[in-house]
């Protein structure tokens, strides 16, 4: 009887030592005590719960490799958006009329999406030439030295180059053709919307 006695005594006397530990703790944001100590809620920490992630509790989700930053997405340079879903190049895809100054002539310059980059695009000329251009800014690029197929029986083509795109939507570029097995270039100014 006496070690019955002792054992219900003991669980009592543990019980409330246990109910004291969490007296004097209190818990924010729906956290509870447990022997003294905040159990938090996903997205809370802190000795009280005090300090919230925003970025769990808003259940935020960023695009493109993107991170959360106090419950925002941090987009970098080149992709906007509440979740960095837009990739800020892509406003300047589509079709720009203008004119050629090296050829006195009028074409279409087809600006095109790369998937597997940040910041480049594809130029399209009315010739069937396609080559690449790198953006530095948001409206400045640079056409980075590249070799594209033979044209014309000339050869293998080298372009490089630089351009913008002004607040209006207008594209201008130079672009200098060479031909190394012909021994000769063209540098060509195209301006158009």
């Amino acid at each position: 009887m006496k070690i019955k006695l002792l054992v219900v005594f003991s669980a009592l006397l543990f019980t409330l030592v246990s109910c004291d530990q969490c007296k004097d703790v209190s818990c924010l944001n729906n956290g509870v005590c447990l022997d003294g100590t905040c159990e938090c809620e996903t997205g809370f920490s802190g000795t009280n719960c005090e300090i919230e992630d925003k970025c769990i509790t808003n259940e935020v989700s960023c695009e493109n490799g993107k991170e959360c930053v106090d419950g925002t997405c941090d987009c970098g340079d080149w992709y906007e958006g509440n979740t960095c879903a837009i990739k800020v190049v892509n406003n300047f895809v589509g079709s720009y009329q203008g004119y050629f100054g090296c050829s006195n002539q009028s074409g279409f310059v087809s600006l095109g999406a790369i998937t597997t980059t940040e910041n480049e695009l594809n130029i399209i000329e009315y010739t069937g030439r396609e080559y690449s251009c790198v953006f530095l800014t948001e409206s400045s690029f640079e056409i980075p030295s590249q070799t594209l197929p033979e044209e014309y029986g000339y050869g293998p083509l080298q372009v490089s180059g630089q351009g913008s795109i002004n607040a209006a939507g207008e594209l201008q570029y130079s672009v200098t053709y060479n031909y190394p097995s012909q021994g000769s270039s063209t540098t060509c100014l195209f301006s158009g919307q």
